[in-house]
C-alpha cells in the first residue's frame, strides 16, 4: 500500500488541518495523500527496482523534488516516472492522454496480476480508470478499480468519486450512497466539484427501486449507452433482457391493480343477447379482401403530427420531463431513419 511505503497513516495535509478546524486524519475512514510522501514513495520504487543512475536523473527531470501537484496531476506525475523504467507503464500513461490504444478491461491482466508489484498496478488502474470514465465505459471503470483501497492510490478522493459516478450510472443506489457518503468525509480537503457532484448524485438516486419506472428508464438509458458504444454483444443482450422482464412485470402489476379497482371492467360488460350475436350470418358474399397499402415496416410505429403532439402531451402531464425527453428522443430516430 501506498502508506506503508510512504509515511505511515500519517498523509493528510499539513497545511490543510489548520483550515478545517484541527481535522485530522482520524476523524474520517480515509487519508488525503500528501505530494511529499507520494514523489518519496514514487522514487524509492525507482531504487527498488535498481534503476539506472540515468533513469534517475530522468525521472528527477520529470518530478523535480520542488514540484507538489494535487489532485490528478498527483496521479499523472507518479506515472510519468513510473514510465520511465516500466515500459507497459508508458502505454498505460498514453492511453490515459487518449493517444493510445484501448485497454481491454476486464482483461488487462498486467494491471491485475498479483505480480505485477502493487504500488505501480494499483496507480496505473487509478490512471486508466480516469481514461475508462471519460469513455463512459462504467462496467469497465468498476472493473479497473475493483479491489482498490484508498490507501493503495496517490489520489483517494479521485478512487471514491468515480466508483460513486460509476455505480450512479448503472443504477446502484445502495452502493453509490455508500460510497458518496465516504467520499464526503472529508469534504473539506477533497475538490468542490467532486463535493457538489457527490451530493447531486447520492439526492438523484436514493429512494431509486427496483423494477419502478424510474429504474427501468435508467436501465435502457445504460444499454443504449453500450450500443453507442459499440459493446452490442452477449452482455448487452442480457442487461436488455432484463430491461424487458421489468417492463412486463411492471405491466402485470398495473394490469393487476386495475382489475381490483374494476373487477367488472376487466371481464368486460355482458352482452344482451348473446345467442343472437353468436349466430353466423346467413348473408353471402364474394370472399374478397380488399387490399390497402398501410405503408411499409420503416414507418411501423409512427403516429400523425397531431397525434403524436396529443401523446407528447399527455406524457408532459402524467410523468416525469425525463420520460418526456426519452419519448421525444425516440421519434427523432424514427424521424431519422425516413430521411
Amino acid at each position: 500500500m501506498l502508506v506503508c511505503l510512504a509515511a505511515g497513516r500519517d498523509l493528510v495535509h499539513a497545511d490543510n488541518r489548520d483550515l478545517v478546524g484541527g481535522l485530522t486524519a482520524t476523524t474520517a475512514s480515509w487519508d488525503v495523500a500528501e505530494p511529499r510522501a507520494v514523489r518519496a514513495a514514487t522514487f524509492a520504487f525507482l531504487a527498488e527496482r535498481k534503476a539506472t543512475a540515468e533513469a534517475l536523473a530522468t525521472a528527477a527531470e520529470v518530478w523535480p523534488a520542488d514540484a507538489l501537484p494535487t489532485d490528478a496531476a498527483l496521479v499523472d506525475r507518479a506515472a510519468t516516472v513510473l514510465a520511465v523504467i516500466e515500459p507497459k507503464a508508458a502505454d498505460v500513461v498514453s492511453y490515459a492522454k487518449g493517444a493510445g490504444p484501448a485497454i481491454p478491461w476486464p482483461h488487462a491482466a498486467w494491471l491485475t496480476d498479483e505480480k505485477t508489484p502493487a504500488f505501480l498496478r494499483s496507480n496505473l488502474r487509478l490512471l486508466a480508470a480516469r481514461r475508462l470514465a471519460e469513455e463512459r465505459r462504467f462496467e469497465d471503470l468498476l472493473e479497473a478499480l475493483k479491489g482498490l483501497d484508498v490507501g493503495d492510490v496517490a489520489d483517494p478522493a479521485a478512487l471514491l468519486f468515480m466508483r460513486a459516478v460509476a455505480e450512479h450510472q448503472l443504477v446502484r443506489p445502495e452502493a453509490c450512497a455508500a460510497t458518496a457518503a465516504t467520499l464526503l468525509e472529508n469534504e473539506a480537503l477533497i475538490p468542490a466539484r467532486y463535493a457538489a457532484v457527490a451530493k447531486l448524485m447520492r439526492a438523484d438516486i436514493e429512494g431509486v427501486e427496483h423494477g419502478s419506472l424510474d429504474d427501468i428508464a435508467r436501465r435502457m438509458d445504460h444499454v443504449g449507452r453500450r450500443i453507442e458504444l459499440g459493446q452490442a454483444g452477449p452482455r448487452t443482450n442480457e442487461l436488455a433482457a432484463e430491461v424487458v422482464n421489468s417492463l412486463d412485470d411492471l405491466i402485470k402489476k398495473a394490469e393487476s391493480e386495475r382489475e381490483k379497482q374494476n373487477p367488472q371492467a376487466s371481464r368486460g360488460a355482458p352482452s344482451g343477447r348473446p345467442a343472437q350475436e353468436s349466430r353466423p350470418l346467413e348473408g353471402k358474399g364474394e370472399g374478397k379482401v380488399e387490399h390497402k397499402q398501410i405503408g411499409t415496416g420503416r414507418d411501423w410505429g409512427n403516429l400523425p403530427a397531431k397525434l403524436r403532439d396529443a401523446a407528447l402531451q399527455q406524457i408532459g402531464k402524467d410523468f416525469p420531463a425525463h420520460y418526456r425527453e426519452i419519448i421525444e428522443e425516440y421519434f427523432r430516430r424514427l424521424a431519422a431513419e425516413e430521411e
